[in-house]
């Protein structure tokens, strides 16, 4: 059983690491999605 703890914690800090970076750059991730999608409207940029 504590195996099975010991690994949960080690799931959740690799999760908690992760969505800190994923958080960190989706700003201008998704940014430079839309200018991307829609580079054609001046109005835009």
């Amino acid at each position: 059983m504590s195996i099975l703890v010991f690994g949960d914690a080690i799931v959740g800090v690799a999760w908690a690491l992760r969505y800190k970076n994923i958080t960190m750059n989706l700003k201008s991730d998704l940014k430079n999605q839309i200018f991307n999608e829609y580079d054609t409207n001046i109005e835009i940029q």
